[in-house]
């Protein structure tokens, strides 16, 4: 059991801290590599060149700006008039 134990430590969860803190170094997220792939996804993060963090604050910027431009169609899809809160579904006889 002991040997099992040991196994999992370092073939499972050594390579996802090691690839953590490889990632850190380069602006990348290592752990999911170490996580999926141990000491193979180690080797890759270590091959990975750096994130330049103006690029890295870019791609942050243009994620943020997406996903309020999707939040800004969807809410005048829901609510075409503007008004807030939406006024409510005309009530309808299904007789």
């Amino acid at each position: 059991m002991e040997a099992l134990i040991v196994f999992a430590a370092i073939f499972w969860i050594a390579p996802i801290f090691v690839a953590h803190q490889l990632g850190l170094s380069r602006n990348r997220t290592g752990w999911v590599w170490g996580l999926l792939l141990g000491w193979l996804g180690v080797f890759i993060v270590a091959l990975m060149k750096p994130i330049p963090a103006h690029e890295q604050l870019a791609n942050q910027h243009a994620e943020r700006e997406l996903w309020r431009q999707r939040a800004a169609l969807r809410s005048s899809e829901e609510n075409p008039s503007g008004i807030w809160p939406p006024p409510p579904p005309a009530k309808t006889d299904y007789r």
